[in-house]
């Protein structure tokens, strides 16, 4: 399964707390969340869950757009993909940001995921790519 979500990544923010020791999550990040539960909605069409004793490996690309300040030189290399993407977000908060919007949706638990990679890189247009496969048994 495939799912894109257009525009920049973000990574999931730290929990804040409340004077009264109650925690939530930053709404710049709930927001984005939503944003990736409604583009998986839309690629389940209608489907159910992946059952929880089904292992899974995803992978997610992190497309960046190039920053319009720097030299056209610089831009060439960062869209080429010699120049990566060594800016925050961190690729594990991007992970994650993605693993918590696709829970319950995709699948029944991200506890599912047994294998990951995240990617960072340049390119024309910001989104995020995401890829979800099942693994078979021979592949456990």
């Amino acid at each position: 399964m495939e799912i894109i979500v257009e525009g920049e990544p973000k990574g999931k923010g730290r929990p804040r707390f409340t004077r009264t020791g109650h925690v939530y999550t930053p709404a710049r990040t709930r927001e984005y969340e939503d944003l990736i539960a409604a583009r998986a909605l839309e690629a389940m069409e209608g489907r159910q869950p992946i059952p929880r004793d089904v292992p899974l490996r995803v992978t997610i690309v992190a497309v960046f757009g190039v920053p319009v300040s720097w030299p056209k030189k610089k831009r060439l290399a960062a869209l080429q993909g010699v120049l990566r993407h060594t800016r925050k977000p961190d690729y594990d908060n991007v992970g994650k940001a993605v693993c918590d919007a696709l829970n319950g949706i995709v699948f029944e638990d991200d506890c599912q995921i047994v294998s990951g990679e995240v990617e960072k890189v340049y390119g024309p247009e910001p989104m995020l790519k995401i890829f979800i496969e099942e693994l078979k048994e021979e592949a456990r």
